[in-house]
């Protein structure tokens, strides 16, 4: 009759919670009385209390959300949105801890079945405790000051762009809090906010990007330096504290990997400043930001991470100690792919305009990131293939092939840069059908086609390398095709002497200083040949 009387009552409280108190509070009150009914059924053992707890909780919750609006409020923490979603993390925070422990399931098969359930509940119970909790200090960051004036708009308090910098800063120490609760407390799914809290750091900056702020803009600045400061900490005790399964390590290596591709677009990010600041946003230094920020990056990691891949583990300190193969291939792979992608993309199409500098050959934005670039890949690939242990997928590096796209890369530099120096030396308008149609262009590709073809022909003479020969050889050819085929009858009588001078004079020096190699016989001739 006791607990039968006290059912009843908590039924009537519980129904009587909405008549005085509106949506968000009743939310609230439902949430701390859901938690209270989950630990009652837990001190007795008795399974239907905690299943009412939960269900309680859940429809809090769900009421919560229900009314979710912009924040209106005078006082800052002190106002419903804000104490609301803190009440309903709290709730399922207890609701969390109290379902550490284990209790025997009752003789019912209902019993059975709701232990079943219940026993996977702890972590799902953090985690929408957790969400709660963030999205109330959301409300405190987006929370809106009433007019003085009924005719007035209410003022945000804050600026859109730090709005979303401070919900970012709010989920990260919180975030970093709840992972030394797990430390210390023993609480293992505490710490699972602070695992991925990259992700966090991404949809802070693509916000601020989308609404046109900038890492640099202030005082988001000191917010950034802040938010990657927490960020850094937690990925060091995350490592340190955290249990070594294959999940926690992809997640880790994951998180790393993240860190360092933000670091990109967080560096170019920083260059656009600089770029709207000297309103340079139609000239090649803005076409070359990015590039520079993914050349910087591998560069650094190439230096930082590559002798990490060397040597013993235990000489490493954190976190190449266990991720030095995460920076220096995993993260680094995608930024080669990306330099090697936007060099020969920038090289072929950027007119080079260096206002308000003027424009010097080679000595450009363009062509000094270009030869960047490429200088960039190359040290990398060496510290990739001086590893101890080559990574997989690093075999194409060693392979000959990996030489055509970089010959490539540097064929279609030394063409643009040609290109672009007639556009600003000669006047010659920077179109595909007027640079390609004019004398001086054509006769200018045809000699530095042929420079190009005695280079390596020398080369290869010097190194005793058929293929490389064989390669200039062939450009050489399809030098003596154009000139034949397009220069004879495109171009300006003046223009067409010059260029069947000029190749006809190199490919004499061709003849006399590299001639085609010998064949170097093979290791079965060479013993055939001593027997």
């Amino acid at each position: 009759m006791n607990e039968a009387m006290l059912a009843i009552g908590i039924g009537f409280v519980t129904m009587a919670i909405p008549l005085a108190l509106g949506a968000r509070w009743t939310s609230a009150a439902w949430a701390l009385e859901g938690a209270g009914a989950f630990w009652v059924g837990m001190r007795q053992a008795r399974w239907m209390p905690r299943l009412f707890g939960l269900a309680l909780q859940v429809v809090a919750t769900l009421l919560y959300l229900g009314t979710l609006d912009d924040n209106f409020a005078a006082l800052p923490f002190a106002n419903p949105a804000f104490v609301g979603a803190i009440l309903v993390a709290l709730g399922w925070f207890a609701t969390a801890w109290f379902a550490r422990e284990k209790i025997a399931p009752g003789e019912t098969r209902l019993a059975r079945a709701y232990a079943r359930g219940e026993a996977v509940i702890a972590t799902p119970a953090f985690l929408t405790g957790f969400a709660a909790w963030w999205i109330g200090w959301l409300m405190e960051a987006t929370r809106l000051h009433p007019a003085v004036e009924r005719s007035l708009a209410p003022v945000p308090v804050f600026s859109t762009n730090v709005q979303i910098l401070l919900a970012m800063l709010a989920y990260l120490v919180s975030a970093a809090a709840f992972q030394t609760i797990a430390r210390r407390r023993d609480w293992p799914v505490a710490a699972w906010p602070a695992r991925v809290s990259v992700g966090a750091l991404w949809i802070g900056f693509v916000g601020q990007a989308d609404r046109g702020g900038t890492v640099l803009s202030s005082p988001g600045c000191f917010l950034w330096i802040v938010a990657l400061a927490v960020h850094g900490w937690m990925l060091f005790r995350s490592d340190r504290d955290g249990v070594e399964t294959p999940g926690t390590r992809a997640v880790a290596s994951a998180s790393h990997v993240a860190g360092v591709w933000l670091a990109v677009v967080l560096l170019a990010d920083m260059l656009w400043f600089g770029i709207d600041r000297a309103a340079l946003w139609s000239t090649a230094w803005n076409e070359v930001t990015f590039l520079a920020g993914a050349v910087a990056v591998l560069a650094g990691l190439t230096l930082w991470a590559g002798p990490g891949l060397r040597g013993e583990r235990a000489g490493r300190r954190w976190p190449l100690d266990r991720h030095a193969l995460d920076y220096a291939w995993t993260a680094a792979v995608p930024i080669a792919l990306g330099i090697f992608s936007g060099a020969a993309a920038i090289a072929l199409f950027s007119s080079g305009d260096t206002a308000p500098l003027p424009f010097v050959p080679v000595l450009n934005p363009v062509d000094v990131m270009v030869a960047l670039a490429a200088g960039v890949l190359l040290l990398w690939r060496r510290a990739v293939l001086a590893a101890d242990i080559v990574p997989a997928g690093a075999a194409l590096l060693a392979s000959k092939r990996i030489w055509l796209p970089i010959a490539a890369l540097g064929f279609v530099a030394a063409n643009g840069a040609w290109l672009r120096t007639a556009h600003h030396l000669a006047g010659v308008a920077w179109e595909a059908d007027t640079l390609l149609g004019n004398a001086l262009v054509e006769t200018g590709i045809a000699i530095l086609w042929t420079v190009i073809a005695l280079t390596l022909m020398v080369v290869a003479h010097r190194r005793a390398t058929r293929s490389l020969w064989l390669a200039g050889a062939s450009l050489l050819g399809a030098t003596v095709v154009k000139l034949l085929v397009v220069d004879l009858y495109a171009t300006g009588g003046g223009a067409r002497i010059i260029a069947f001078i000029a190749v006809g004079m190199l490919m004499l020096l061709v003849g006399y200083l590299a001639p085609l190699p010998p064949k170097v016989a093979s290791d079965d001739t060479k013993r055939g040949a001593v027997a």
